[in-house]
């Protein structure tokens, strides 16, 4: 009677034990899934800001809330998300700041002579949004306002903060 018990306990313990390790060999061949973060892949967005680079033009994609799926692999699906995008869903361009400091280029020529060509000067300024509309001019600091994008930043051998006059920030925005 003991040994039929003794055989029932080990055929049970097979089993359990070839069950778990069925289950560590399926674990193991489901594919990992991670969140999409590439122009050739696409992007996957949810509450925080994410730039979606890949194409003209630039955009910082956010929700409220929900995540999503934003397609990049082709200027084509890219622009039918743009057309259509789900409500909830908020496009601003994008923008980055450079400094121009005794280029002897205007922040338009600047801009565009930047990796992303497409990119224009929307503002200037010596404040690091390059907003203000100012540039500094001289080594005494002085700074000028009311500039546009269409003033070059011209070298005149002197330096206003350790950056060589004249200066500006340019803020540069795709089209």
């Amino acid at each position: 009677m003991m040994e039929v018990k003794t055989m029932k306990m080990i055929k049970l313990f097979s089993k359990l034990v070839l069950f778990s390790l069925s289950a560590v060999v399926l674990i193991l061949n489901v594919p990992v899934l991670y969140a999409a973060d590439s122009c050739s892949e696409g992007y996957q967005i949810g509450s925080s800001a994410k730039t979606v680079d890949c194409f003209n033009p630039c955009k910082a994609a956010l929700t409220s809330g929900q995540t999503l799926f934003v397609p990049t692999k082709t200027q084509a699906e890219w622009d039918a998300f743009r057309s259509h995008y789900p409500s909830g869903v908020t496009l601003n361009m994008c923008y980055d700041v450079i400094l121009n400091s005794a280029t002897g280029a205007s922040c338009n020529n600047y801009c565009a002579s930047q990796e992303k060509s497409w990119w224009k000067c929307v503002s200037v300024g010596t404040d690091s949004s390059g907003t203000n509309n100012r540039m500094k001019l001289n080594a005494f600091c002085f700074e000028a306002s009311l500039i546009t994008c269409d003033i070059p930043m011209a070298p005149n051998g002197a330096s206003c903060g350790g950056i060589a006059t004249q200066w500006t920030y340019c803020r540069c925005q795709g089209e």
